[in-house]
């Protein structure tokens, strides 16, 4: 349903992309490409959270913590290499998503119902 309605009216949604190629943040390496964030769940509380708030998630995520249950899917080491400190992403517009994945001549279906939102532009 979702999907949908983000393909419906990309203009009207934002989305944080933790895997953007395109961000300048990015790096390919063992962990996720912006360190060690843990899982997508987690890094969009993260990007939403106060710059104090993002402080106290990453030391949740570092090695100190790894090995409590109270803080799961936390980035491993890697060859006994630690992931890097996470970083924020940017905020993309759905309508740009959808222009990269398919094409900026695409556009999105007509709506179903006639609305007038000019108003809103």
């Amino acid at each position: 349903m979702f999907g949908g309605i983000f393909t419906i009216y990309p203009k009207r949604f934002i989305t944080v992309w933790q895997i953007d190629p395109e961000f300048e943040g990015f790096k390919n390496t063992p962990w996720r490409p912006l360190g060690g964030c843990g899982g997508v769940w987690w890094y969009y509380q993260f990007f939403f959270a106060s710059d104090s708030e993002q402080e106290h998630m990453r030391r949740i995520w570092t090695p100190s913590y790894r090995t409590s249950p109270k803080f799961p899917d936390r980035p491993p080491a890697v060859d006994g290499e630690e992931p890097d400190e996470c970083r924020v992403s940017k905020v993309l517009w759905m309508n740009d998503v959808m222009d990269r994945k398919w094409g900026s001549e695409w556009e999105p279906p007509r709506t179903p119902v006639d609305i007038d939102v000019s108003h809103r532009d």
